[in-house]
């Protein structure tokens, strides 16, 4: 059962990563303001965290404050800062500030891996790292030919998963809204099946 802001004790501070996360690269870092239209599901994501009571604080490299927020605004994508330490609240008691890292209870990055108390695995996880929108077969519009950094071959099954994934999955999307309850129960059920199918084609 997902827990609302009121059960909790205080809001739960999510530091979201802005390009590769919300913004799409295309081609790679193309400049200062250049923005793409929203990943996929973004704006509605954002949105569901931030009624659920949830704190989003936008942790981006980029200096562009104004103009990122302008895009967000403009594209209804909810925040409550930018690279910011605006609620003292969450932070740990007598926690000294450092501005260059913000204080989060969760961070969400296309760049991140967790750490779960194992080096070795974290080794092998840093050296097999391939970042999503880079993997081959990516049918991400304006990158589809990226290559991450661990793959050395193009797998058929990279590109049936992307397809999936980012053309079937976003279909789905689109009827459940134009259907009926019973076929929209039915929907969701292929949804979750075909999502959990790309995730087992995923593994090595």
């Amino acid at each position: 059962m997902t827990r609302t802001y009121k059960q909790k004790k205080r809001r739960v501070r999510v530091g979201v990563d802005f390009d590769g996360v919300i913004c799409p690269y295309n081609k790679d870092y193309c400049g200062p303001s250049v923005f793409n239209p929203p990943i996929y599901g973004a704006s509605e994501g954002m949105r569901a965290l931030a009624e659920n009571g949830y704190e989003l604080i936008i942790n981006t490299c980029r200096g562009e404050v104004q103009d990122i927020s302008d895009y967000l605004n403009s594209w209804d994508i909810p925040f409550h800062g930018i690279n910011s330490h605006e609620n003292p609240d969450t932070a740990p008691k007598n926690f000294i500030r450092n501005d260059n890292k913000i204080f989060c209870d969760i961070y969400l990055d296309d760049r991140g891996l967790q750490f779960q108390g194992d080096w070795g695995a974290a080794v092998q996880s840093i050296e097999s790292f391939v970042i999503w929108y880079k993997r081959l077969g990516s049918k991400y519009e304006g990158i589809e030919d990226k290559v991450g950094f661990g793959t050395e071959y193009e797998s058929k099954l990279d590109h049936a998963t992307s397809y999936l994934l980012y053309q079937t999955v976003p279909y789905i999307n689109s009827l459940i809204d134009k259907s009926n309850e019973i076929e929209n129960t039915k929907l969701r059920w292929l949804k979750q099946t075909i999502q959990s199918l790309a995730g087992l084609m995923e593994c090595d």
